[in-house]
């Protein structure tokens, strides 16, 4: 039976320091990546309507309101920094569609938007209102037809115009809720037409006392605006993040 001949002294050497060289990059590599900084957050630019009291308005620069509560939230568990951009509804809807901005709040379901947008689950659902001038007062509005021969003005391009449009209403359309408000004020319109509580809110602010909700817009299947955040269609990837 031979015997194991024992490893020269060199041969023992050269495997303890091939031993302790292994041991020292993995411990140097797992350190460099402990040391790697995480990947960022993906910037998301996203439009949302500058004077939307209590949902969306600016404290200086500051978004704040409602929305952007919500919003934020969303970016958080998404991991995702929400960068807003801020304008009137045709403005930012605009630029939405073009493709300059990532995502869009607030928007509306349509079947006609939905052929290029991607919606979420509606996060709110707020009334549409008819509003008037007191010392103008206007008959009770049942029906779109009772509107016949009253100026009647709205946000342009909001998600219920169609309707009013397709009943042969004369429709007025401003930049934004504030200058629909202001119109009325003015004498420059008879009826406004919008959200309950912004309304409302925009005409005490304003301190336009004489400004009176005169009841529930009479639409059907547009009654209640549904407020979701909205994707272009070739972005199903940062739609399934949001």
């Amino acid at each position: 039976m031979q015997s194991r001949l024992p490893q020269p002294p060199q041969r023992k050497f050269c495997a303890a320091w091939l031993t302790l060289a292994t041991l020292m990059i993995a411990v140097l590599t797992f350190a460099a990546r402990a040391e790697e900084p995480e990947s960022p957050s993906p910037v998301v630019t996203i439009g949302v309507v500058a004077d939307n009291e209590p949902y969306t308005f600016f404290e200086g620069r500051n978004p704040a309101g409602f929305s952007i509560d919500v919003l934020r939230e969303v970016a958080s568990n998404s991991n995702l920094i929400f960068d807003f951009r801020a304008g009137s509804w045709p403005d930012i809807y605009a630029a939405f569609l073009r493709g300059d901005l990532d995502a869009i709040d607030g928007i509306s379901w349509r079947p006609d938007r939905a052929e290029k947008v991607l919606f979420s689950e509606p996060y709110h659902y707020r009334e549409i209102y008819l509003m008037h001038d007191s010392a103008r007062p206007t008959p009770t509005i049942e029906a779109l037809d009772d509107l016949q021969g009253l100026r009647v003005g709205m946000v342009e391009d909001i998600f219920y115009r169609s309707e009013f449009a397709d009943a042969g209403i004369s429709l007025t359309t401003y930049d934004s809720l504030t200058s629909v408000v202001r119109a009325l004020a003015f004498g420059w319109i008879d009826i406004a037409v919008g959200p309950k509580l912004t309304m409302e809110y925009l005409a005490n602010q304003a301190g336009f006392r004489f400004l009176e909700l005169l009841g529930p817009a009479p639409l059907q299947q547009y009654s209640g605006e549904d407020f979701r955040i909205g994707v272009l269609t070739d972005n199903l990837n940062l739609f399934n993040q949001i």
